[in-house]
């Protein structure tokens, strides 16, 4: 099996070694999940999952107010159910169950206590619940709504239809800039979750509706404004919430009412994958 980086910087030759304080004890709680988040950081875990991950192990901390070291089996458990009887989706208490999961194994592993007290613990089930498409009528609709002979109407479908044809997640879709592209192989370099790299085909009619959006884009400023391959009317850098902001607006003017528009095409995409 392929080491993480943290065993491979713990087994190389300069020296790391777990936090402790002058006294040789492990520090409180706040410095060990400091050198936690550190190490997501150094693994290449994205600002996201770093901050889902001190959101979860505080509110434990927080709930128990134990110690790490005084932290059982028991508490941890009595904590799952406290967030059932709050009335917590079981989603959230699996999520919660996961983060924990993963630090005390963590925790454990640089022997900042005695054994992990979550190791015998199995994963909370969830119900199966029947996740929305993309039809192809409501995705026509949102085309619809994209008149390609502007630059706005330009941009959006081809950010469409990329996603729909590629896959991509919209933070790897945002991310892209324009040397990601290569048009001439119909091929872009996605840089995705850990910052892997991946190279996926542009699809035949995506590939029609990026020519068509660069054709306006060097036609409305006749010189880049900014390195970012999709931007804002301003020439700024397109981020996640403009995107998101984008979806909105295109769901409002087509009548389409599915939620969580990006990700369910993501889903779309995937599901025809398999099928195929």
């Amino acid at each position: 099996m392929e080491k993480s980086l943290i065993q491979q910087v713990g087994e190389a030759t300069f020296p790391v070694t777990k936090p402790q304080t002058a006294s040789g004890r492990v520090p409180d709680f706040s410095g060990v999940l400091d050198f936690y988040l550190n190490w997501h950081e150094v693994e290449g875990h994205s600002p996201a999952t770093i901050s889902a991950f001190r959101q979860h192990i505080s509110a434990f901390f927080n709930d128990v107010a134990a110690p790490l070291e005084q932290v059982g089996t028991i508490q941890i458990v009595q904590h799952l159910h406290t967030l059932k009887a709050r009335g917590l989706s079981p989603f959230t208490v699996r999520s919660r169950f996961r983060h924990l999961s993963a630090f005390f194994n963590w925790a454990a592993t640089w022997e900042l206590i005695e054994r992990d007290p979550m190791k015998k613990l199995k994963q909370p089930t969830v119900p199966r619940i029947r996740k929305p498409f993309m039809t192809d009528d409501d995705f026509a609709r949102l085309l619809a709504v994209c008149p390609e002979h502007t630059f706005l109407g330009s941009r959006d479908r081809a950010m469409l239809l990329v996603t729909a044809t590629a896959g991509l997640r919209v933070s790897e879709l945002v991310s892209l800039q324009l040397d990601s592209v290569n048009l001439q192989t119909r091929m872009i370099r996605v840089i995705g979750k850990g910052a892997k790299q991946r190279t996926v085909p542009l699809h035949l009619e995506a590939h029609r509706a990026m020519l068509k959006y660069f054709a306006i884009r060097r036609r409305r400023w006749g010189h880049d404004p900014s390195p970012a391959l999709w931007i804002s009317e301003e020439g700024s850098a397109l981020r996640h919430n403009g995107a998101k902001m984008m979806m909105s607006r295109l769901r409002t003017r087509s009548g389409v009412t599915v939620k969580d528009a990006w990700h369910v095409l993501r889903r779309t995409w995937a599901a025809a994958a398999v099928r195929q």
